[in-house]
């Protein structure tokens, strides 16, 4: 088993980054400053690529700050980060 698997049973960070996704927990200041910068120079259509993206924690401040309409894609080793990423925006992929 490679190391990397270790984070498949610490859940509970998993879950914090959850709880970031979902409003539950206030954003991160560095997620905050990341979406700050991407907004200025995000335009219509544009795709974003998060690699190792947790369970989506980055998406919600970008979505909050971004005034244009973009693509996302959140890659993550981890399938529990997954998991709880689908969970924590299922309904908001579903809306659209």
């Amino acid at each position: 088993m490679s190391t990397w698997k270790v984070w498949d049973k610490e859940k509970a960070y998993g879950d914090l980054f959850f709880k970031r996704a979902t409003g539950e927990l206030p954003e991160m200041e560095s997620s905050k400053a990341l979406a700050r910068i991407i907004q200025s120079y995000l335009e219509d259509g544009d795709k974003i690529g998060d690699i190792g993206c947790g369970a989506g924690h980055y998406l919600r401040s970008i979505d909050k700050r971004a005034t244009n309409k973009f693509h996302y894609l959140g890659i993550d080793q981890t399938a529990y980060y997954i998991e709880k990423a689908n969970e924590a925006f299922s309904k908001k992929i579903n809306d659209k």
